[in-house]
């Protein structure tokens, strides 16, 4: 001890004096007896030996085998317990570092629960160590501090602290944290909020698993749960896509009798709707409304817009239904209903329908705004009605609404979908020139997709050396608009270039890239070479759509061997896809050209019996295929006239 004393009076680094402190505070720990004994020991010691100090070594180190009176040592305690809040209430941080042995400051705070400090002085010096010394403090400390923050409702404190342990990575297990948390308060209630916060903690971080299974333990620990965790989790989940968790999650917040409420249902009808579950979207419509809590215009618009995306056949229907729904029930439609609904027609191909909504759109006082004159404007291009979609634009100038880039795609995709190129090239050099609008990948798609379906790849490639300069980065679609343009002039060569040119850049082919290479072989008459490139779909990840597998068999049947064709359409059914109006018409035309009437008659019969309506195509198959060959085919009143192709 003579030689730390003598070593405490020279000159050494503030490392050497810090180490050999922690020695001296180890050898006054292991002495027994009364406070004065520690006291003197300290002398020997050559440390300081004011009162302060020295009540500062009875509170770190305390000795069972003092022999003082309560009357004597309760003082002391009194003292020393202000002396060390009054440093950390003025944040005398240094001064309170050398009453700390730096090795161990979780005994130095698990000390501060003692009696007599105050909640403000333990997280005060909790939140100063923690960047002080950067210790990972056990859990048992961190459900001590939480359930401390708990009991005095401070419920921000709560919050911060599980924020950083989440972030931290501090909680590694939930079974253990239940335990810790267990372990330190046995109030049901408590250990409720500091859950409860828990899930939303993790919620805020990203760890959508993880809260989840905390969801699940704390049912299994009996711990009572709000709807203020429970919602954001389901936002999550929906977020991520997570069908199956948002559907145990709604049932379980059912069973544990949690308070539902508008957003929590509207959350899970949105999960569902996304999937295209959307007969279970509309049964927790129903439950809701059992439940006491009316569907609002929220509500309505999500299963809308589930209808119109995922809704079959028969979804626009059954949106319209849900509208008439709507407006029964006094809920006045809003902007995105409209719009939403004018989007589905258009891409059902029903622009008739949509006109009708923007009529009523406009009858109710709800004003369109361009996002409702853009979806017309590309409706009615697509129907080839370009003279209205014009006359739109106009009207949507004349009310103040500034046609913009999407305006000017719509009516360039327009115009080159319908042989118009003087036209859309116009209004492409327009934007060029003016340097109002900024072009993207979109407008110099859809004009290089006019000149590549013309077949003047001279008119397209300029256009793509341009795409370049102005460093916009062709898609996908770019390529297989010049790829598919190179294949219908017979550029074989340049078509694989292409292909070649888009691998290297990173882009991986589609199913679009890939029916064009099918269309090519078929019309070269190498049909059984495109079948190969239905198995290397698979294995690039992609599936065959109903376009790829009618492709194939239209191959087949210009070769003339439709036997081949009925066995590609045995694959596709095997592979998940029903035939639908086109792969019959494929099928038919491709048995009544090899004089197969009564083969042909038989799938159409098969056709009508699936519920799939005639087009135009069917009808020139039937009229120039069959009954002007002298064959009446055996068909009954349900052969109806559908329209367009």
């Amino acid at each position: 001890m003579e030689t730390i004393g003598k070593a405490c009076e020279e000159k050494i680094s503030e490392e050497q004096r810090c180490y050999l402190l922690n020695e001296q505070w180890k050898a006054i720990k292991k002495v027994g007896g009364t406070f004065s004994k520690k006291k003197n020991l300290m002398q020997e010691l050559g440390l300081e030996t004011d009162d302060r100090t020295a009540l500062s070594v009875q509170l770190l180190f305390p000795n069972s085998e003092t022999n003082g009176t309560p009357e004597t040592r309760l003082p002391t305690d009194h003292i020393l317990k202000s002396t060390v809040s009054d440093l950390i209430a003025k944040q005398h941080w240094s001064k309170l570092r050398n009453l700390i042995n730096p090795a161990d400051p979780t005994g130095f705070i698990l000390h501060l629960f003692q009696p007599g400090f105050s909640s403000d002085a333990i997280f005060s010096f909790f939140k100063w160590s923690q960047a002080a010394y950067k210790v990972s403090y056990p859990p048992q400390l961190l459900c001590k501090l939480l359930v401390l923050a708990a009991k005095e409702k401070r419920y921000p404190t709560v919050r911060s602290l599980l924020h950083s342990f989440v972030k931290g990575g501090k909680i590694h297990s939930v079974s253990s944290f239940f335990h810790e948390l267990l372990t330190c308060s046995d109030e049901y209630h408590l250990n409720s909020i500091i859950v409860d916060m828990l899930i939303l903690a993790l919620v805020n971080n990203s760890k959508a698993d993880f809260a989840l299974e905390t969801f699940k333990r704390a049912g299994d620990y009996g711990f009572t749960l709000s709807v203020n965790s429970c919602n954001p989790l389901l936002h999550m989940l929906v977020k991520e896509k997570k069908t199956g968790e948002i559907e145990f999650l709604y049932k379980d917040m059912l069973r544990r009798r949690i308070a539902l409420n508008l957003f929590t249902f509207n959350e899970v009808i949105n999960g569902l709707c996304k999937e295209g579950k959307l007969n279970k979207a509309k049964d927790v419509m129903e439950d809701m409304k059992i439940r006491g809590v009316m569907p609002n215009v929220v509500t309505y618009n999500t299963l809308i817009d589930g209808y119109c995306k995922n809704g079959g056949s028969s979804k626009m229907y059954k949106a319209d239904e849900v509208l008439k729904e709507m407006v029964g029930k006094g809920i006045q439609p809003s902007k995105i209903t409209y719009n939403t609904l004018i989007d589905g027609f258009c891409k059902d191909n029903n622009i008739k329908a949509a006109l009708k909504i923007f009529s009523e759109m406009k009858e109710h006082q709800t004003k369109p705004n361009i996002v409702t004159y853009n979806t017309l404007i590309n409706g009615l291009c697509g129907d080839g009605r370009i003279r209205d979609a014009l006359d739109l634009q106009t009207e949507m100038a004349r009310l103040g609404l500034q046609p913009n880039i999407v305006t000017h795609n719509a009516l360039i995709n327009g115009f080159s979908k319908n042989q118009m190129l003087v036209e859309a090239r116009e209004l492409f050099d327009q934007i060029m020139k003016k340097g109002l609008l900024v072009p993207n990948v979109l407008t110099f798609n859809s004009m290089m997709d006019g000149y590549c379906k013309a077949g003047k790849m001279e008119e397209a490639m300029p256009l793509f050396d341009l795409m370049l300069i102005k460093r916009i980065q062709p898609n996908v679609s770019t390529y297989n608009c010049l790829i598919g343009g190179y294949y219908r002039v017979g550029n074989l060569e340049k078509a694989k270039m292409m292909l070649d040119e888009m691998a290297r850049k990173g882009l991986k082919a589609d199913i679009v890239t890939y029916n064009i290479q099918i269309d090519a072989m078929c019309k070269m008459g190498e049909s059984r070479k495109a079948a190969r490139l239905l198995d290397e779909l698979y294995e690039e990840g992609l599936i065959p759509n109903h376009i790829t597998y009618n492709k194939v068999m239209a191959g087949y049947c210009q070769e003339g061997n439709p036997k081949a064709a009925v066995s590609i359409r045995r694959r596709m059914e095997r592979e998940g896809k029903k035939p639908n109006v086109a792969s019959f018409n494929v099928l038919m035309k491709g048995f009544c050209s090899e004089g197969k009437l009564e083969e042909a008659n038989s799938l159409l019969n098969e056709m009508l019996e699936k519920g799939l309506a005639p087009n135009r195509t069917t009808y020139d198959i039937i009229n120039g295929e069959m009954i002007e060959k002298g064959f009446v085919p055996d068909i009954d009143v349900r052969l109806y006239n559908d329209g367009g192709d």
